[in-house]
């Protein structure tokens, strides 16, 4: 009887630590009872992880972006897709989702005004997206990047 109401006020306390902790941006998602946080379904575990990865880029530097973004080709591969997925992946792979949407929506089709030899020259920037942008990120992300960082990997000048 003891371990079954240790086990309660485990899963309970966890969970409304972890709805305690949500940054200001993902307050949308607060708002779920403890009952339905605990069955999450993988869609909402990946707009949880996309709000994260937008408020951390917005502020911090993006940790760890190579190991979320190696969830997205893991789960590419994956002939079982989302099912397979444990909730912390399934937040990587939001996380991941969300930095490159970010960056995509914030700095593609965007006016880069260059000076080369007294000259001045219009040029937008491109930028990648989706499956090309994750294998980008995974080969030449380091563990600890800035929104600049990642910009410069993810977009061109054309």
């Amino acid at each position: 009887m003891k371990l079954i109401i240790l086990l309660i006020f485990t899963l309970t306390s966890s969970v409304t630590l972890a709805k305690n902790i949500l940054v200001n941006e993902c307050v949308h998602l607060q708002e779920i009872s403890e009952s339905q946080f605990v069955l999450f379904n993988k869609k909402e575990f990946i707009k949880l992880g996309e709000c994260l990865a937008v408020h951390t880029i917005k502020r911090h530097k993006i940790k760890h972006l190579p190991k979320l973004c190696a969830e997205v080709i893991e789960n590419e591969d994956n002939p079982f897709g989302i099912m397979s997925l444990s909730k912390l992946e399934t937040i990587y792979i939001g996380q991941c989702i969300g930095t490159i949407n970010y960056i995509y929506q914030r700095y593609d089709n965007e006016l880069v005004n260059q000076y080369r030899g007294g000259y001045r020259y219009k040029e937008i920037y491109a930028c990648r997206r989706g499956l090309p942008a994750a294998k980008v990120l995974i080969n030449h992300a380091s563990d600890s990047m800035s929104r600049n960082q990642i910009k410069n990997l993810l977009c061109e000048v054309q």
